[in-house]
């Protein structure tokens, strides 16, 4: 069975990822890339990427987030619970720093 095909609670995967990268296209195309709206879209995607085991992916997109949450004083919050996201991702990609073993 296509895990991309599969439906869960989040729907079906294949068409949220395409509404989602279209999303981000239109943001970063519209936006400035340091806008949290930006971020939010890429740890969307990194979230969704992690429960398709799309592991290498989720990582990329939910640091590329983070980073982005942290380098905003009044996204400390987000960059908290991103990085609690990213460091809940299995040990199956490169380990994260900071994540415990």
């Amino acid at each position: 069975m296509d895990p991309l095909a599969s439906e869960t609670r989040l729907g079906p995967y294949r068409e949220a990822d395409s509404v989602r990268r279209e999303a981000l296209a239109i943001r970063e195309a519209k936006l400035d890339t340091s806008d949290p709206r930006v971020s939010e879209t890429r740890e969307a995607l990194g979230l969704a990427a992690a429960a398709q085991g799309r592991w290498e992916q989720a990582e990329r997109l939910l640091t590329a987030a983070c980073e982005a949450f942290a380098a905003h004083r009044w996204s400390v919050r987000q960059a908290r619970a991103c990085r609690a996201r990213l460091a809940s991702l299995p040990d199956q990609v490169a380990p994260v720093p900071g994540k415990r073993r």
